[in-house]
């Protein structure tokens, strides 16, 4: 059954029988390092999004993603329909060596792209950005497919990204982190922590198969948590 973010930390209240604000803070913290451990250990359909675009401009070569993106997945020039190929990605280093200032080269259609440095906003959000040489010399529809960030739970009626039949395991690992830090053992931390090891096991084995979910662009053509 789905849990939202304020059920999952009422049940680790409910289970330490601690309300105090430094528990509930902990809860907070723990829940959403759990989602990122999950998040962690395979690829997920439910973090595949549908492609986003960008609008390629004569005499423009960066662009701003999408701002929910994690990785880039295929990058496609899909219009005008003349053009349309799959670009590969080249790394920003290699491209900075070879073309170290781009204000003068001559415009063309796109033969690659590259991660350029973020955007930063007035309120410290952080946007990817994406180059693309050589300079477009006209307009074109870019389409990317990607991963999306993990959206962190702050709201109390935000949900887990993955499927709503597990979402009591990001509690457990809660009440095992919180049992972990009190001092007074009879919590026991280690039942806690065999709970969310086999509630992991269990949703990986039962409910998930084990192959890539993202689908290719129409055409012609890990990290770990302490």
């Amino acid at each position: 059954m789905a849990k939202t973010y304020s059920q999952l930390k009422n049940i680790c209240i409910r289970k330490t029988k601690d309300n105090s604000p430094d528990a509930v803070s902990g809860f907070e913290e723990d829940l959403n390092i759990a989602q990122q451990i999950i998040a962690s250990l395979r690829d997920w359909p439910e973090l595949y999004q549908t492609p986003g675009t960008l609008s390629l401009v004569d005499g423009t070569e960066k662009y701003s993603l999408a701002s929910d993106v994690d990785e880039i997945e295929q990058m496609r020039i899909t219009s005008p329909t003349d053009y349309e190929k799959e670009l590969p990605e080249e790394s920003k280093e290699a491209h900075r060596a070879v073309h170290p200032v781009t204000s003068n080269d001559s415009k063309a259609v796109p033969s690659y792209w590259y991660f350029d440095e973020p955007s930063i906003s007035s309120t410290n959000v952080e946007t990817k950005q994406v180059g693309f040489y050589p300079i477009p010399e006209q307009a074109y529809t870019v389409t990317y497919s990607y991963k999306r960030t993990i959206p962190e739970m702050s709201a109390d009626g935000s949900y887990p990204f993955f499927n709503s039949k597990y979402h009591d395991i990001l509690a457990d690992y809660a009440i095992w982190q919180y049992y972990e830090r009190e001092p007074d053992e009879a919590g026991n931390p280690l039942y806690w922590q065999n709970k969310w090891e086999q509630g992991k096991q269990r949703m990986l084995e039962t409910y998930y198969s084990q192959s890539k979910h993202l689908k290719p662009i129409p055409g012609p053509d890990q990290y770990e948590v302490v």
